[in-house]
């Protein structure tokens, strides 16, 4: 519990330090301050946006929710946490400005918030199996609720996640910008979509 808390207070009082390089997306209207190995991809097709560390699996993700109607953070924050009740253990704590769940869990459990890459990844170094600490948070605004999973990769810490976090900024998109669709050749479905500048 007393990690729990600690954790809470460097979300509320992290100072802003550079930590790399300035990374602008003008098409969604994100700036971040990025770490040398880490990348920023945005999969506005999937909903999440994805803070990833290139050498190793982990990272960041996150997912803008439209709000409910009725339901509170604490309960949305069990839900999104389902995923970890069987594999790993569970805490959570709320307070005025968010709720935070911090997670005991395989590496493997959480791959369904990334990608194919973080699956290959954690294979390839034999992480699939390795318990590891991570934390999912819940902010809730007006209109949108923000769910953010931190998923410190081997040899680094939550904290160093936060202060990642605590650089994500939001801004008004600069260009307009058109999705397409990649298709599979081999299943004749949709495998991806891209945003791409308009014009292009």
């Amino acid at each position: 519990m007393r990690y729990l808390i600690f954790l809470l207070s460097c979300l509320i009082f992290f100072s802003s330090q550079a930590l790399g390089e300035w990374v602008i997306d003008p098409l969604h209207g994100i700036r971040v301050d990025l770490p040398p190995a880490y990348t920023l991809n945005v999969r506005s097709a999937e909903g999440r946006i994805i803070l990833r560390c290139l050498d190793r699996p982990g990272g960041i993700v996150i997912f803008p929710l439209k709000n409910p109607k009725k339901a509170d953070e604490a309960y949305l924050l069990r839900v999104l946490s389902l995923p970890f009740y069987k594999q790993g253990e569970v805490f959570f704590k709320t307070n005025k400005n968010f709720s935070l769940a911090l997670v005991k869990a395989p590496y493997l459990s959480f791959s369904p918030y990334f990608d194919q890459g973080f699956i290959f990844r954690l294979y390839l170094k034999g992480l699939a199996n390795q318990e590891t600490r991570a934390a999912l948070m819940l902010t809730r605004g007006k209109k949108y609720s923000l769910a953010v999973l931190f998923l410190p990769p081997p040899g680094e810490s939550l904290e160093r996640l936060f202060k990642l976090y605590s650089s994500f900024k939001w801004e008004k998109p600069t260009v307009p910008f058109k999705r397409i669709e990649v298709r599979s050749k081999l299943f004749e479905i949709p495998a991806l979509w891209i945003d791409i500048p308009k014009g292009l």
